[in-house]
């Protein structure tokens, strides 16, 4: 991006008047536009600001869109897979794949911010309320017209009113992946809430990170929700537990640290490389009563996945084949968490036309499925808000 004065100024010769000065602005502003796809804006300063669209496609981190299928299919692993072998259930009982979630969120939320345009509000909101509400209500009319037609389904009995309400409010409930979407709004809005009351952020989530450790170690987090049912310890006893994770991506974007590691890019993703190596090798938990996500292992282990996929050189790849390959594989992981679970499900009960077994090979079919699914989707929406369904 770079800053400029307007080109021309006010010619009498030409124009004679004001008028003369913006029309000229707004011609080259139209060719530039037409010719090299340049963005125009205005600063405080009012001198303008020109940005190159391409240069924009060229700032999304490919490293981060990767992260974010490998993380998708670690969670569709973790729900289907068999966890007898023992290198599987030392990789899946390792819970880091939905705190680095939380991680990317509100690194990148944080990074974002800007005060003074609330149109990255409203755009988050849409990406966080669509897919919730929607998918929400298509798996619940989904369900309920299959037991009348079929006196089954997922759960045996026409899901109620109440159920659908119960699944908006916890986001666990007949989906019970949804309680990262849910926690993920309501995280979202304490933060905006946080904005508008002009409080020190951070600050207020270590303070809250502080308050889930003792809560966590003390037993006091799940000695309290252990008496409720899946769907309320399922979410707001995971909450306590993953508030320090959405601390950690404040802090990593507060202190611009994948910016200060781009001069030790190397050396830095060799030593993440060993750190992630004897988090996968060695059994480092400390045996607390809890939830999936209980204990500062957790929180700190999912770091080294951000920085690493962060720092991955990518960016440096000209060939645009293999950029629109990474893209293109990597577009769909919403769609894709979000229904893994009810197409595992049904894929399972029509096993014979379909054999799915619980080794990885099944987990692939699992994903591709669900992948082509989205991508349906996505052929029919792109151009509406609906989209957010699936990316």
């Amino acid at each position: 991006m770079k800053i400029i004065k307007p080109k021309y100024k006010h010619n009498k010769n030409l124009f004679g008047n004001e008028v003369g000065e913006k029309l000229i602005n707004k011609r080259i502003q139209y060719f530039d536009n037409l010719i090299f796809k340049t963005k125009y804006m205005k600063n405080k300063n009012n001198k303008i600001i020109i940005e190159n669209k391409n240069d924009i496609k060229k700032q999304v981190n490919l490293g981060i869109q990767l992260l974010r299928s490998i993380l998708c299919f670690w969670v569709v692993s973790f729900h289907n897979m068999k966890r007898k072998k023992v290198l599987v259930r030392k990789i899946l009982k390792k819970h880091f794949h939905v705190p680095t979630f939380f991680i990317i969120s509100f690194y990148y939320l944080s990074k974002n911010y800007n005060k003074r345009n609330i149109n990255k509000f409203n755009q988050r909101f849409e990406r966080l309320l669509i897919p919730y509400l929607i998918w929400s209500i298509i798996v619940w009319i989904f369900n309920n017209l299959l037991f009348l037609f079929t006196k089954t389904n997922r759960f045996n009995r026409i899901l109620s009113l109440y159920d659908f309400i119960l699944q908006l409010i916890f986001g666990r409930n007949y989906i019970g992946v949804f309680w990262f979407q849910f926690m993920t709004i309501f995280l979202t809005i304490f933060f905006f809430i946080l904005v508008f009351l002009k409080m020190n952020i951070l600050l207020i989530f270590y303070i809250l990170s502080i308050i889930s450790y003792f809560s966590q170690y003390s037993g006091y987090n799940y000695n309290f929700f252990i008496k409720y049912n899946s769907v309320v310890r399922g979410s707001i006893g995971y909450l306590v537990e993953i508030i320090p994770t959405i601390t950690t991506g404040l802090t990593l974007s507060s202190l611009n640290i994948i910016n200060r590691l781009e001069k030790y890019k190397s050396k830095t993703c060799m030593f993440l490389i060993i750190i992630i190596y004897f988090i996968f090798k060695y059994d480092i938990f400390i045996n607390i009563n809890g939830f999936c996500y209980k204990g500062f292992i957790i929180n700190f282990g999912s770091i080294p996945f951000f920085i690493f996929f962060s720092l991955l050189p990518l960016k440096y790849i000209k060939n645009r084949i293999i950029i629109n390959l990474i893209k293109y594989a990597t577009q769909y992981t919403n769609g894709i968490y979000c229904l893994h679970s009810i197409i595992s499900y049904y894929l399972k009960k029509i096993n014979i036309l379909l054999v799915i077994n619980r080794e990885i090979s099944g987990c692939i079919i699992i994903y591709l499925i669900t992948y082509f699914i989205s991508f349906i989707c996505y052929l029919f929406l792109s151009k509406t808000k609906l989209k957010y369904l699936v990316i």
